[in-house]
């Protein structure tokens, strides 16, 4: 059988097109499966909504204040006592804001953060305050001289005349030092009776031992 050159390229662009339909409709039942598959996620994740509400903080803290009947214990308390309160721990706060003053579970929780953090704040400044203060104690020399009251001078002709222009521990009369006998900043004077003459080795063995 000849087939003629016409019929051979008719039936060629014929295939062509079936292959190019198939192509098409397989991609339409590609994308209506997956459109199906995300109504079906979508319709699942509404049943989880349902089967699983979204939890009531603030009645939750409160329920838990209640049980321990801290909220009769706090009724008078201010905002500002029970954020502080160091017997009271964050929970049980935040439930007492929410039951005696009204706030909402996110609102008291800001609160009490605040105090929290402030109070930790006070507490590093204090704690930094008795550090430098004990430094200075054990090194009076580290003290700048200008927030110190200068010895008169006649003070320290009277001082140095007493102890004989020598140190009072080791007798040495080199680099002597007018030292304080009760530190400036633990309430000592620049009387004569509270200031001696020590060496600059005596004076930094007693800062040490201060």
């Amino acid at each position: 059988m000849i087939i003629s050159k016409v019929d051979y390229y008719s039936s060629d662009r014929r295939f062509k097109f079936f292959l190019i339909n198939l192509c098409f409709a397989w991609t339409v039942i590609y994308w209506f499966v997956l459109l199906i598959a995300a109504q079906g996620e979508l319709e699942n994740c509404e049943r989880q909504k349902r089967t699983y509400p979204v939890v009531n903080y603030s009645n939750l803290f409160a329920d838990i204040v209640k049980s321990k009947g801290l909220n009769n214990k706090y009724l008078n308390k201010k905002v500002e006592d029970i954020a502080i309160a160091p017997e009271l721990n964050r929970q049980d706060k935040i439930g007492l804001l929410i039951v005696n003053h009204n706030y909402e579970a996110e609102e008291a929780g800001e609160l009490v953060d605040t105090a929290l953090t402030t109070e930790l704040k006070v507490k590093l400044r204090d704690k930094k305050r008795e550090i430098i203060k004990a430094i200075e104690e054990k090194y009076p020399s580290t003290i700048p001289e200008v927030n110190r009251e200068p010895i008169p001078e006649e003070v320290r002709r009277e001082v140095w005349r007493r102890d004989g222009g020598k140190c009072v521990k080791c007798s040495s009369q080199e680099k002597l030092e007018f030292d304080h006998i009760i530190p400036i900043i633990k309430g000592g004077s620049n009387t004569s009776r509270n200031i001696q003459l020590l060496c600059q080795k005596c004076n930094r063995k007693k800062g040490e031992e201060i």
